[in-house]
Formats: structure tokens, C-alpha cells, sequence
């Protein structure tokens, strides 16, 4: 029995309606793919963690030569395949992998999950540079709440994430 090789396409996509897209590929009994990344938003002044597409109105579908691709073109959801020139755009196994296996890789860890408050931090960069400090609080998505002594006294400061490490 002669198997057929299933190849990888690009479909570009209705915005957001990626998940809409698979969903109806999956209905037609078609592999598809599409990787989602965590990210951090400020919705209503809370910090909120929310997946959204790696490629937006992006979709990775795995077609073989009997394939209708009259039918995945006409999807719920799908615009058109991405092509160059005339030919469809093919996808390498190697890269879906690839995607796949660092998929959740590329999400970074939020600076709660690095920092806890009452751990000592070092100040890298600004006008407080080389002081040990206590980190004691997020202040929104890029800043932290530190607390330094500067001449005898405790005082709070409010420093770029990017400007503070652990301290050895």
C-alpha cells in the first residue's frame, strides 16, 4: 500500500479567527497548526496573562496530493493559502517542528514568578547602579517596587525591571 507524503501549507487567515479556522479544518479531518504564546496585557488597571496566536492570522495545514484545496480554501475562517508567484507557500516538517518544540519556550516568565518579595536584588544600571536592594512588589508590567538604604534610611524606589537582578 502506497502512503501519500502529507506536506505542510501556510493559510492566511480572517483576523482572530485562527481557532475558528482549525476547528472547521479538523471538521474536514485536516491536520492544522497554529502555536499560541502567553502574554502579559493591563486590561481595566489588572495585569492579565492571555494566549494569542505567535502569528496572527497565520495557519499551518498539512495537505497530501488527493487533498481538495478548493475545500480548505473555502473554510470557515481562511482567506486564501499564502503563495509565491502561482505555487503554494510549503512549509519544511523541520520548521514545524522546530516551532513546536520551542513553542512555549518564547514565552518568558512573568516578574512574579522571578521575583518574591523580601528577596535581595541588585540594582545593574541608573543612578542607583551596584546597591543591594529588597524587591518588594510589581508596579505594572515594566517597573518593580524596590527598597534601598541610602543614608541610614529605608526608601522606596520605583526601577525598570530591565535594571534589576538577583543579587549573589
Amino acid at each position: 500500500m502506497n502512503q501519500l507524503q502529507a506536506t505542510w501549507y501556510l493559510l492566511y487567515c480572517k483576523a482572530g479567527q485562527e481557532a475558528r479556522a482549525q476547528l472547521h479544518l479538523a471538521n474536514q479531518a485536516y491536520a492544522s497548526y497554529c502555536p499560541y504564546i502567553c502574554v502579559e496585557r493591563i486590561n481595566k488597571g489588572k495585569l492579565r496573562h492571555k494566549q494569542e496566536a505567535l502569528f496572527p492570522n497565520y495557519l499551518f495545514v498539512q495537505l497530501n496530493e488527493e487533498s481538495n484545496f478548493n475545500a480548505v480554501r473555502s473554510t470557515r475562517g481562511v482567506i486564501d493559502f499564502v503563495k509565491v508567484g502561482r505555487n503554494y507557500q510549503v512549509v519544511a516538517d523541520g520548521m514545524i517542528a522546530q516551532i513546536k518544540s520551542s513553542e512555549y519556550a518564547h514565552s518568558q516568565p512573568t516578574i512574579e514568578q522571578v521575583y518574591q518579595p523580601g528577596m535581595k536584588v541588585a540594582v545593574q544600571q541608573g543612578a542607583f547602579q551596584s546597591l543591594e536592594a529588597i524587591y518588594q512588589r510589581a508596579d505594572g508590567l515594566e517597573r518593580s517596587v524596590i527598597l534601598v538604604r541610602l543614608l541610614n534610611q529605608q526608601a522606596s524606589l520605583v526601577v525598570n525591571n530591565r535594571d534589576i537582578c538577583l543579587a549573589c
